[in-house]
């Protein structure tokens, strides 16, 4: 078949979630002999490439963001008028999978069919006072084919707040890339929390205080802290007792340290969010065979739903996310938690979520 897949943004100008989904699709599905074209924007230039799966990806020039106030075009909706432009001279597709509402604007003032895997939690509140951007997002909700969640939370969400059904198809992960060999554990108990300590719904201040409480029972645990911003980190642990500050270790996105290495150094890893609309790195860390501590909260229950594989925390509460890392650094010291992990972290390989893709845009 023939496939569009477009998004406003992708890599390397930038590295998100929804970049690494959409590229890890467009391979997928062109290993298995599907003809892919990945439509996206750049910054400075338009121009094409061919991955090594296959699957071409064209980048059109974006537009610059103007005006001002409650009318202003920002950088995201900019992106509408090239990926329109550039919709209206491309040919018929079997498959159109949009990722955000400006690139599906494209697809519909081109009077295209398309699909919009949504990313994130749909809400209305973002789009307040900004009547370009509640447009547009309206627009290309109300003009899908097809709207996809990444999981119950998020479809419950987008019923709420605009009365609109979709169906459930969370990201895949290549769990292979986390099967290495685990290290043996030494003396200390590694924590690791991967999460953007300077976004408010990730909570790392929770653990942060969480991890002062557990010190004092388990003094030989440490926390390791890898955002992709350090800056923030550095100043929620800035106010510890010295004792707990020397046990919590900051790393930069320039770490020599890769993210596959550090779940698989970790005993136990942390996402305590708040309305989170999936936690692809519980996947990641359970793919690399170690346990999970996530909040109750958002989508996280769907995916930590197995005692076995980790524990759930009363959300905002750091008493509670102390006790279950305490839990879950006892759970990780089983011989079989690892196996566990590794097994319950496949129902979210490619080879599983591609074959619903398919099957959920057959034409």
């Amino acid at each position: 078949m023939q496939i569009l897949l477009t998004t406003p943004f992708f890599h390397p100008y930038v590295r998100r979630g929804v970049e690494r989904y959409v590229g890890e699709l467009a391979d997928w599905l062109a290993q298995r002999g599907h003809e892919v074209l990945l439509l996206t924007t750049a910054p400075d230039r338009s121009y094409e490439i061919t991955r090594p799966s296959g699957a071409r990806v064209e980048y059109v020039r974006a537009g610059s963001g103007f005006g001002r106030g409650r009318l202003h075009v920002d950088e995201l909706l900019a992106t509408l008028s090239p990926l329109w432009r550039t919709t209206r001279r491309q040919r018929d597709f079997d498959i159109i999978e949009c990722h955000h509402y400006p690139d599906a604007d494209g697809q519909r003032l081109s009077r295209n069919s398309y699909s919009i895997w949504l990313p994130g939690v749909p809400r209305r509140a973002p789009l307040g006072g900004r009547p370009l951007n509640r447009w547009a997002a309206l627009y290309a909700l109300k003009g899908a084919r097809q709207l996809i969640a990444l999981s119950d939370h998020a479809k419950g969400a987008l019923s709420e707040e605009f009365g609109l059904t979709a169906s459930v198809l969370p990201p895949g992960v290549n769990t292979d890339l986390y099967s290495g060999e685990r290290p043996p554990v030494g003396e200390e108990e590694m924590i690791l929390c991967a999460a953007a300590a300077d976004d408010p719904r990730k909570r790392v201040g929770t653990l942060v205080a969480a991890f002062a409480l557990l010190h004092r029972t388990r003094p030989n645990v440490r926390l390791v802290l890898a955002p992709p911003r350090p800056a923030a980190a550095e100043t929620l642990v800035a106010g510890l007792p010295e004792g707990v500050r020397r046990a919590v270790t900051i790393l930069s996105p320039d770490d020599p340290a890769t993210l596959v290495e550090l779940y698989q150094q970790a005993q136990v890893s942390v996402l305590p969010s708040v309305d989170e609309a999936f936690g692809l790195v519980i996947v990641e860390s359970l793919a690399a065979g170690t346990p999970v501590v996530g909040a109750r909260s958002g989508a996280i229950p769907e995916i930590l739903g197995n005692p076995a594989v980790g524990r759930l925390s009363d959300p905002d509460d750091p008493e509670s996310l102390a006790a279950c890392l305490a839990e879950t650094l006892d759970l990780s010291s089983r011989p079989e938690t690892a196996e566990a992990c590794r097994a319950w972290a496949r129902r979210w390989d490619w080879d599983a979520v591609g074959e619903r893709w398919l099957e959920l845009h057959a034409p």
